[in-house]
């Protein structure tokens, strides 16, 4: 009988030393997170030119509002939140960009890095996918998607072929060939 008791002692110890363990874990995490976050906007809020659109932002955001059809506003105001690193806000503003002009590939490859920012991958790959279909010379796209590919989704090879295929195709741009080779630099240190 006393076995059994200091057993349960034993257990209900152990169970809330889990929880306090879980519980500092997560607190801990919380305050990594935001100041990571706060030392982030301090060194964008240092750039001169980030100051500036900060300071743009109302005027941007009201030119946006009463011209909601007017795509240059729209596009305009997206841009600045995009960055300022107001992701979730200019990630709905971008939505709208593309509303108003669906072949805008540039739109499309900079909601693909806000999805991708956020952690939102599927959406992330499809608007990579939407720059490219909108415009198949988009670099910048096909460099992201594969990016996406190899370090966010697990899919090295398929990420290494676009790099592959974007550098023979364009080879006159060394970046490429550069990119690839670090890339694939990257993934070999990754795996020791």
């Amino acid at each position: 009988m006393k076995s059994i008791l200091i057993k349960r002692v034993y257990m209900i110890i152990f169970i809330s030393l889990t929880v306090a363990m879980a519980i500092f874990l997560l607190t801990v995490g919380i305050i990594l997170y935001k100041r990571n976050v706060e030392l982030r906007n301090q060194n964008v809020s240092k750039n001169p030119y980030v100051q500036k659109l900060l300071k743009d932002l109302p005027d941007l955001k009201k030119s946006a509002d009463k011209n909601p059809t007017d795509y240059r506003s729209v596009n305009n105001y997206a841009k600045a939140l995009y960055l300022v690193s107001y992701n979730n806000e200019a990630i709905k503003v971008y939505l709208k960009v593309v509303e108003l002009d669906n072949s805008d590939s540039q739109a499309y490859n900079n909601l693909g890095n806000l999805y991708r920012k956020t952690s939102d991958y599927a959406k992330a790959e499809k608007s990579y996918l939407d720059a490219i279909n909108s415009e198949p010379d988009q670099i910048n796209a096909y460099v992201n998607l594969a990016h996406l590919y190899i370090y966010n989704l697990g899919k090295s090879e398929e990420g290494i072929k676009i790099l592959e295929d974007l550098a023979s195709s364009n080879p006159e741009n060394s970046y490429l060939e550069t990119l690839l080779e670090k890339t694939l630099m990257q993934i070999e240190e990754n795996n020791d």
